[in-house]
């Protein structure tokens, strides 16, 4: 099967696998937006597969100088295994563009609701710190009228065999808020987006560390943890992977594997 043909197979698709497909027939290597829609994707993913076109989706959290350094710390072992986290998300869906009504771009949308599209978002960051979960379930509905037709609250349970995690996204919170509580064997982290810090209690000191980052700046109008050198960084990853100087750190398989994660919920709620 061609590309065209898969996108003519789909018809709830939306311009994003229209772009993928355009890249794949004119063989040019591409860095996309991460998918909210799994329909066509998979069937697009084996085309690039088999012909060597690189593409792959966009994973610019994993570039944020916090999420980097928590990573590094885990993976040290200097504080031992995960044993459950906490994480929560949440946003005010009006305020992403205070210019328009949300009823006009796709946040308003099923498909690509804002609270949707947050899901997969930030589970492709989390499962590259915490490890893929072997099971999810969790509920989503909508809870507050804001004149679009969207789920705008999701809160997961994550299973990882041995350990657990808990999720929220909403795009109902008046004020941002992006918070994570992660217990280990000899440690705990708790970071919140506003801080250019995270703390980490050391059981065998018996005190809180705080551990600083750089913070990076912000582009003027938008929110000043949105920090530009996570963009420049994850473009440079993605030319250099072209170049085959080193791998991107995320891929169509991994976005495939995110999104059956986010319908699986939503299955769970339609029955």
């Amino acid at each position: 099967m061609k590309a065209p043909d898969i996108v003519q197979n789909h018809k709830n698709f939306l311009f994003h696998i229209l772009v993928i497909a355009d890249f794949y027939e004119n063989k040019k290597p591409a860095l996309i937006e991460a998918s909210v829609i799994l329909e066509g994707l998979e069937e697009l993913n084996e085309l690039a597969k088999k012909t060597n076109v690189f593409i792959v989706p966009s994973c610019t959290l994993k570039f944020h100088s916090a999420i980097k350094e928590i990573k590094n710390i885990i993976e040290s072992d200097k504080y031992g295994k995960i044993t459950n986290f906490s994480y929560h998300l949440g946003q005010y869906l009006p305020d992403w563009h205070p210019w328009e009504n949300i009823k006009d771009f796709y946040v308003s949308k099923k498909e690509t609701g804002g609270a949707r599209e947050m899901v997969a978002f930030e589970l492709t960051w989390l499962a590259d710190v915490v490890g893929f979960p072997k099971d999810i379930t969790g509920f989503c509905g909508k809870t507050i009228e804001m004149g679009a037709d969207i789920d705008d609250t999701y809160v997961m349970s994550l299973d990882f065999g041995g350990r657990y995690g808990s999720m929220t996204i909403d795009v109902v919170s008046r004020s941002y808020v992006r918070n994570l509580i992660l217990n280990l064997e000899r440690g705990q982290i708790l970071w919140r987006w506003e801080d250019d810090f995270f703390r980490i209690f050391d059981t065998e000191t018996k005190e809180w560390k705080q551990h600083s980052y750089e913070k990076g700046e912000a582009a003027d109008g938008y929110n000043k943890n949105i920090i530009e050198e996570m963009y420049i960084e994850e473009i440079k990853t993605f030319i250099d992977a072209i170049e085959r100087k080193s791998k991107f750190p995320n891929s169509l398989d991994d976005d495939i594997k995110v999104l059956k994660l986010l319908n699986k919920i939503e299955e769970k709620n339609e029955k």
